[in-house]
């Protein structure tokens, strides 16, 4: 990927989940979410971060497969997502 395309991978601090193990955003921004469901799932997660600025997400999520919870939280803005190898790269 190269330009101004972000690609979040599980390497980091982030904690994404609360105790329970549950995924929980309220009003974050897309990318935030995107980055913390690539930790939760330990896969790779590709866009466009410009293309995706401006967009929040509300939800919770637990113990639910990854194509589920990218679907719902991609559904609100209307984007798309696709299988990689390595995990999913989201479109418009």
């Amino acid at each position: 990927m190269k330009g101004q395309q972000g690609v979040f991978a599980a390497e980091g601090e982030i904690k994404a989940y609360t105790e329970d193990g549950t995924l929980e955003f309220d009003n974050m921004s897309l990318t935030e979410a995107l980055a913390r469901v690539a930790s939760y799932y330990n896969i790779v997660i590709g866009f466009d971060k410009h293309k995706l600025n401006g967009f929040a997400i509300s939800g919770k999520f637990r113990n639910e497969p990854v194509r589920d919870v990218l679907q719902t939280l991609l559904f609100t803005h209307h984007l798309k997502f696709k299988k990689i190898p390595e995990g999913y790269v989201i479109m418009n």
